[in-house]
């Protein structure tokens, strides 16, 4: 069908034509044949390839012939787009306004198809991907035009975007030869990780990455603290003129989980008691799940859904665990984490050699390396503490020692690092 196709396209319009058509459809199907092509790919390249880095003249000329043969092959909605309104203002974008302005127009016409793949609950996309990423987001698109073209989704229909992820999210996970997409992209991400330019973190990802490679299941009542304060913030939480949380409250924490032989002073106060502290900003700050209203903490719709959520409440106490910062920061942490699951207890001060002896090799070590990894450990203490990960210790030279949780949290922590999607050049 094809070669009938060029050669009918030949006699209406030429050679040119089909040398057009035959390059254009190089770039869009490489050795793969027609099947290959889907809207969003099309879209891309109408829209950004061939205005950009194709030198022709007269670029409508390619997307009347490329329209035209789609015509003779049969795919009329792909001929439609070839000679849209849409495509015919866009070249005119990039013909007056300059490069700059087309793109920009490209991006807004592109997110008004809808073709785009939406960040669903099993999976976030990168803007820096290989190629099975690249792949499944094809062809979660792919899913995402048959259903428009079915009638079974409408782009801007109420509910449609909540729709649109039921889509993608089932394509990602449905059964398939050599796995499904989502295992697809997971396996190309943790081969990935293993592989920064470090070679001693390299090795110690290598160490810990079989431990990675499936889901790790959370053990039941995880995060007491956590739920404390969500439960507490249901009913609003009240807060001193201050805003810190009322000593009544402290005061019940403090004897809740047994740390009045372990901290030191009066402990009516937040300030006084670390492991409060820090859930209540790791809560606020890292997991959006409270918020300050007044003299009130209360639950965000997050917090909410995460109290009647078990795996939810897991996930995004799991993600604070590593969580968010400076690339050295979340370096420094990722790096303990994977001591601690590889050697078990460490004395803090082994702890921070080999933490810094592993970050030497990325970082300047005469710019006070050290003292920031020490910096780094007590935060990671205070944290795990808070989260029920580590065993409490009066003295911060105790050996570091994780909970049963805590081992389990450390290897889910490791695994959504590890999984998580790359928003820039070079990322490890």
């Amino acid at each position: 069908m094809e070669r009938e196709a060029l050669a009918g396209l030949r006699r209406e319009q030429g050679d040119e034509a089909v040398g057009l058509v035959e390059a254009a459809l190089s770039a869009l199907t490489g050795e793969d044949g027609l099947e290959a092509i889907t809207a969003l790919r099309l879209c891309e390249f109408l829209w950004d390839t061939l205005p950009t880095t194709w030198l022709v003249d007269d670029p409508e000329r390619v997307t009347t012939a490329l329209g035209r043969f789609f015509t003779l092959v049969g795919l009329d909605r792909y001929a439609g787009i070839c000679t849209s309104a849409t495509t015919r203002d866009l070249m005119a974008v990039y013909a007056i306004e300059g490069t700059d302005a087309g793109r920009d127009a490209y991006r807004a016409a592109l997110h008004e198809t809808g073709l785009i793949p939406p960040d669903t609950g099993v999976l976030a996309w990168g803007d820096f991907s290989g190629a099975q990423e690249s792949a499944a987001h094809h062809a979660a698109s792919a899913a995402i035009e048959l259903a428009i073209a079915s009638g079974d989704l409408r782009v801007g229909a109420r509910g449609w975007e909540k729709r649109r992820a039921a889509v993608v999210e089932r394509h990602l996970t449905a059964p398939r030869p050599g796995g499904s997409w989502l295992e697809r992209v997971h396996a190309e991400r943790l081969a990935t990780w293993t592989r920064p330019r470090n070679r001693r973190r390299a090795e110690l990802c290598r160490a810990v990455v079989s431990q990675l490679r499936e889901p790790v299941i959370a053990p039941p009542g995880a995060f007491t603290l956590l739920r404390w304060l969500l439960d507490k913030a249901a009913d609003g939480l009240p807060l001193t003129e201050r805003h810190y949380i009322i000593p009544r409250l402290v005061t019940e924490a403090v004897d809740l989980f047994g740390w009045r032989e372990l901290l030191a002073g009066t402990l009516t106060r937040e300030f006084d008691v670390f492991p409060l502290q820090s859930i209540r900003e790791l809560a606020t700050r890292e997991m959006k799940a409270v918020r300050r209203t007044g003299k009130q903490l209360v639950l965000t719709p997050l917090g909410r859904r995460m109290l009647a959520d078990e795996t939810l409440l897991w996930n995004t106490a799991v993600s604070a665990v590593i969580g968010q910062g400076h690339a050295f920061t979340v370096t420094a942490r990722e790096v303990m984490l994977m001591l601690l699951t590889v050697h078990g207890p460490m004395n803090a001060e082994d702890l921070e050699r080999d933490t810094v002896e592993v970050l030497g090799q990325e970082w300047d070590t005469s710019g006070g390396l050290a003292q920031s990894v020490r910096e780094e450990l007590a935060v990671l203490r205070h944290r795990l503490w808070a989260l029920d990960c580590h065993h409490p210790a009066r003295s911060f030279d105790a050996p570091f020692a994780l909970t049963s949780q805590g081992a389990v949290a450390a290897r889910a922590a490791l695994r959504a690092h590890a999984l998580r999607p790359r928003h820039a050049p070079g990322l490890d």
